[in-house]
């Protein structure tokens, strides 16, 4: 199962708190980031909008903010703390792979 993208970020807590800066309440975000794909989807973005709620950005925004926050968050992080995310990564890695050896 892919896990929402909001799921996802909740690994990487050093972006968000670089890209929300001052005010970001880190201490809200819900679950545990090295386990992010057990963290309901509704849960995940409830979190960030209450963490993000007092910074200078605001609360989290799917179509403002996540764009931005996917360029930012580590995906090796990411890749270590959803295993299914991991799973997809390798797969379109062997595939890109098949792809460019047919191509030769």
């Amino acid at each position: 199962m892919v896990q929402a993208m909001e799921a996802w970020f909740l690994a990487d807590q050093d972006a968000l708190r670089q890209y929300y800066g001052s005010g970001f309440a880190v201490n809200r975000l819900p679950g545990d980031p090295t386990r992010v794909e057990v963290i309901p989807k509704s849960d995940a973005i409830r979190g960030l909008e209450d963490a993000a709620r007092d910074t200078q950005k605001g609360k989290y925004h799917k179509t403002e903010h996540a764009p931005d926050l996917l360029a930012k968050v580590d995906p090796v992080a990411v890749r270590a703390a959803a295993p299914y995310c991991e799973r997809l990564f390798r797969e379109l890695e062997a595939a890109i792979s098949l792809q460019n050896e047919s191509s030769n």
